[in-house]
Parts: C-alpha cells; structure tokens; sequence
C-alpha cells in the first residue's frame, strides 16, 4: 500500500495498528463508567486516526465513520 509521501507500508501493518487503536477504545469504556480520566485518551486516539486518515490515501470512507462514532462520545 503506498501512503502519502510515496511510503509504503503493508496492508497487514495498516490493520494491526487499527486493531490496536480498537483495543485502545475498548478500554476507555470502563474509564468513562468509573468517571477516571477518558476524554484525553479519546482525544489522543481520534488525533491518530485524523493522521492516518491523511496518510492512507482513498480509504476516507473507513476513518469517516470512525471519527464520527468517536466524536460523538463527547
């Protein structure tokens, strides 16, 4: 897969870093419902997917969505 700035990363490198950041939300929830710190730690993530969405060039629709579910847990 060829990124912006003519880098190329593997398609299997892409999904384990959102695979990664999936894990990352999926532990937010327990932050919110004990009222601990998890808006800065979503904040952090929908910034990292705002940078891959910039970098990953055609798979738009993917990071839209996302960000949007995201966006609305504030």
């Amino acid at each position: 897969m060829i990124l912006k700035y003519n880098l190329e990363v593997s398609s299997d490198t892409v999904q384990k870093n959102l695979k990664r950041i999936v894990n990352q939300i999926y532990k937010l929830l327990p932050l919110r419902e004990e009222q601990e710190d998890w808006k800065k730690p979503l904040s952090t993530l929908m910034e990292e997917l705002s940078g891959m969405n910039n970098l990953l060039i055609g798979e738009q629709e993917l990071f839209f969505s996302l960000l949007c579910k995201m966006e609305g847990l504030f």
